[in-house]
This record gives C-alpha cells, structure tokens and sequence, in this order.
C-alpha cells in the first residue's frame, strides 16, 4: 500500500518472539562474561601449578647436584683436579679458608672466616662498649690535659721565679 508516495510495512511481532530475542541476547552476553572468567580462571590456575611444577623440578635438580657434587673448573672452565667431584661442604670450606686476592692475584691476608668474624667482633665491640670508651677517652684527655697544664704552670712560675 502506498499512501502519499510512502510505503508502510507491517511487522507483526509477538510477545514470544521478542520474550526470546531478549533472552537469547542475555544469555549470550551472560556466556561472553562467564567464559572471560573462566579463561582467567584458568590460565591463572594453569600458571600457578606450572610454577609449582618448574619450583619442585628446579629443587630436585639442586638436590641431585648437591648429592653428586660438581667439578672444579679453571678460569677457562676446564676441569681440574682429574674432574673429581667436590661436595658442597668442601666448597664451603674452601670459600671460608680462602685468602683475599689483591689486585695483582697475590694471595695474602686473613681467610674469608677470618675477617668475617673480625667484621662481627669488631660491630659488637663498638654496640657494647663504644659509649664506654668514648667517656673512658673523654676521662683520660681531661686528666692529661690537666697534668700537662699542672706542669705547664708550674715550669711557668719556676722560669719566671714566680715561687
């Protein structure tokens, strides 16, 4: 039908059928947010147990080359020592007695364990009795300080036959 040069068309909708458009149009948007969720979900579940997987691997690996020990290398990373394997303990105690190297690679001074616990001596020292020693040093100054002047003055009076 044409009135007045427009044409109308008529759309006959029931209640149903927009009851179901609107339906289907929640349930996708609804399955669009569940399955955002649930892939983040999951790959955050995925990565946590990796990293526990990758964590327990690394520790048996450690643990393994602790219970073999490893060879020592030279600077160039050849073996030496016949490529005898050195326990954990060994290279420990071998870190701990090592003397410092200067600059020229002259071994020489205290073993690392050595000056370590000088380190820690020498910072419970100064905790323990730095108060006390400034005030001994404060005490000892001030009585030659007047000794020194005591003597000052009096060779003063004598050379000047002030008696």
């Amino acid at each position: 039908m044409t009135d007045d040069n427009c044409e109308v068309i008529e759309i006959r909708v029931d209640a149903e059928s927009i009851r179901d458009y609107v339906l289907n149009r929640i349930a996708d948007r609804i399955g669009e947010q569940v399955e955002a969720r649930l892939d983040k979900e999951v790959n955050r579940l995925v990565d946590e147990q990796a990293r526990t997987i990758v964590e327990a691997k690394m520790l048996e690996a450690v643990d393994a080359v602790l219970a073999a020990g490893w060879s020592r290398t030279n600077q160039w990373g050849e073996t030496v020592d016949g490529g005898k394997p050195i326990t954990l303990r060994d290279r420990i105690s071998r870190t701990l007695d090592a003397k410092k190297e200067d600059h020229y690679g002259n071994r020489g001074g205290k073993p690392l364990v050595a000056r370590l616990c000088d380190e820690v001596v020498e910072r419970e020292f100064r905790q323990q009795f730095g108060g006390v020693m400034k005030e001994a040093k404060a005490k000892v100054k001030a009585a030659v300080d007047g000794k020194v002047m005591e003597q000052l003055h009096a060779t003063l009076k004598s050379s000047l036959g002030l008696h």
